[in-house]
């Protein structure tokens, strides 16, 4: 893909998202179109009838939207592979919820991470920290297999660091949706 990409981090490595980075980093334009049309393709040389793909309900991207799954799907009828459904059967669940439906499967097994090290998950990467964050708001231990032995811990503080910084906006947009009777609290400054 470094024809299309180019210098992009996807191709050369340089500047992969990190762990503070946010969902936008990761964008790489026209992703699940080419994701999607090779097994599309093959799935209908080999006469299977359907392709599920893992597309998240949180995934705030356009080529992840059910207008896009459905216009693309009229395009490949176009083409001639109309006779293969694409599904996407987590498209209502966010990672929590498919963490959970997978607490028995051997999880150690799937891979997410963004920048590699030698076949295994770099633990600091913007994907392996969704990936960490995930088990933990599953209440499951996270098996991977880190590089870097200190990223469990790094993406733990990281975590606890969210869920603080969530709590506390939640807090605050409750108070300032209170009844006028009610004292409103100050925003406190921010400490990340």
């Amino acid at each position: 893909m470094a024809d299309v990409y180019e210098k992009h981090w996807s191709t050369g490595g340089a500047g992969v998202p990190s762990a503070e980075s946010p969902d936008e980093a990761v964008y790489l334009l026209g992703r699940n179109a080419l994701l999607t049309i090779k097994p599309l393709l093959w799935c209908r040389r080999h006469g299977i009838d359907r392709l599920a793909l893992a597309v998240l309900e949180a995934n705030p991207f356009t080529d992840a939207t059910p207008e896009f799954f459905d216009r693309f799907s009229g395009a490949m009828a176009l083409a001639g592979v109309g006779d293969v459904t694409i599904e996407r059967p987590f498209a209502g669940l966010d990672k929590r919820a498919v963490m959970e439906r997978g607490r028995r499967l051997p999880l150690e097994l799937t891979f997410s991470c963004i920048a590699p090290v030698a076949q295994r998950h770099c633990g600091r990467c913007n994907k392996c920290t969704e990936r960490n964050a995930a088990f933990r708001l599953a209440g499951l231990p996270d098996p991977t297999d880190y590089a870097d032995p200190t990223a469990q811990r790094v993406n733990d503080r990281r975590l606890r660091s969210r869920r603080r910084r969530d709590a506390s906006e939640q807090v605050l947009e409750r108070h300032a949706s209170a009844p006028p009777s009610v004292p409103r609290l100050a925003p406190l400054a921010s400490r990340h």
